[in-house]
């Protein structure tokens, strides 16, 4: 029993180390990934947002773009594109909101 056990953590060991090695990206992340999540997932919530709060947005969407064009993430380009994406949502966002202010 104790040969088995010891055996079944050699195993999961050896498994969590390969995992490390051969895919640091998950594990080691550079952080940009949630700062993006961070911004992108407040799409829905632009009608109740001032404009301020959503030009806050677009300031924050212009700095990660620099650092996820500098990363060298093989998915960078998908980020890029879904980042340009949601900028361009909050600054019609804004364009509404100043539309209906006249």
């Amino acid at each position: 029993m104790k040969k088995v056990r010891a055996r079944y953590l050699n195993d999961i060991s050896v498994f969590i180390i390969s995992l490390i090695i051969l895919f640091p990206s998950i594990t080691f992340s550079s952080g940009w990934e949630s700062e993006f999540e961070a911004i992108c997932s407040k799409l829905t919530m632009a009608d109740s947002m001032s404009i301020e709060e959503i030009q806050s947005l677009i300031d924050r969407s212009d700095k990660l773009l620099k650092v996820i064009e500098a990363s060298d993430n093989p998915g960078k380009k998908i980020f890029i594109r879904r980042l340009k994406k949601c900028r361009a949502f909050f600054e019609f966002s804004i364009e509404v909101k100043k539309e209906k202010s006249r």
